[in-house]
């Protein structure tokens, strides 16, 4: 049996007036459905208002939608709530909020505002429901492609083993099919794993790696797929990786995966380099490659 919690706010904003949001959630209990809703409150609040949401009460984990996520190279385990998007017990830092830490955030409120400004019967507010479900659509796609090209890389042999083909891993959707034949194209040999969750308990660092290619006794590179419609779009990378990698989302990228090549090399891999795979529109891949950024000093 499961408990059910509805949650509404008034959220003050400056630049288009108040948004009254609602969050449906359930949970084992009542406390559980309750905390997945305060915790979906202040993410979406954070999102908009001008100034962030504090909780009286932060519990390390919402323990209905939590996840038990193992490091793949010491087996160190880190709790996982999605909802919240923390990682518990304790703080951690990701690899993307790392990588946060030297990008500028873009100025949503402020741009749709001066935008709806120019025009007849416009609200800010629309312009900013328009982008989150652009965003909504391309994180979307992006989830399934990357589902799809897990299943063929993880359970390829599976399938073969049962069926005496790829059929099994392989999947059916018509948009995607062609997508991950492309990529594995001349990948036959490769020894890789997907999905792959890194933790160093030490430092509370970790995150997650769309794919680990094995090159040797303890030795790989760390991948990356992305479906953007570009990676040269205009970024403001901070002090001290100005110049070390391009200004642009390509370079926050790279800093990103450093950040996960550093636990990896923590944990006595070695990690020959970086390599993104970017989606093109006509089902194409394009390797963008990058040598390890040295992040040492800011960690």
């Amino acid at each position: 049996m499961t408990a059910k919690v509805t949650l509404g706010a008034t959220i003050p904003t400056t630049q288009y007036g108040n948004l009254q949001p609602s969050f449906e959630m359930e949970g084992a209990t009542v406390d559980a459905a309750l905390d997945a809703a305060v915790l979906t409150m202040q993410r979406f609040w954070n999102l908009v208002s001008d100034k962030p949401l504090s909780l009286r009460e932060v519990r390390e984990v919402v323990a209905s939608t939590a996840v038990e996520l193992t490091c793949w190279a010491s087996g160190s385990r880190v709790l996982f709530d999605p909802v919240a998007h923390r990682y518990s017990p304790g703080e951690w830092l990701s690899g993307s909020a790392f990588a946060g830490r030297f990008t500028s955030d873009f100025p949503a409120d402020l741009i749709a505002g001066k935008m709806a400004a120019k025009a007849d019967d416009v609200e800010p507010a629309d312009i900013l429901a328009m982008w989150a479900l652009n965003a909504e659509a391309s994180s979307t796609f992006g989830t399934a492609v990357h589902a799809a090209l897990q299943l063929y890389g993880t359970y390829l042999v599976t399938s073969q083993s049962v069926k005496g083909s790829n059929e099994s891993a392989l999947t059916k959707n018509p948009i995607l099919r062609p997508i991950v034949e492309s990529f594995f194209v001349g990948r036959e040999n490769e020894q890789a794993v997907y999905e792959v969750f890194v933790a160093d308990p030490v430092l509370r660092h970790c995150g997650q790696i769309d794919r680990l290619l094995i090159t040797g006794p303890r030795r790989l590179r760390v991948q990356d797929f992305k479906s953007n419609a570009t990676l040269d779009d205009k970024e403001t990378i901070g002090l001290p990786f100005r110049g070390v990698v391009a200004s642009t989302k390509l370079g926050a990228y790279w800093l990103q995966l450093s950040f996960y090549a550093a636990i990896l090399i923590r944990h006595g891999w070695a990690v020959e380099g970086l390599d993104i795979f970017h989606l093109q529109g006509d089902g194409s891949w394009v390797t963008h490659s990058h040598d390890v950024v040295d992040i040492s000093e800011v960690i």
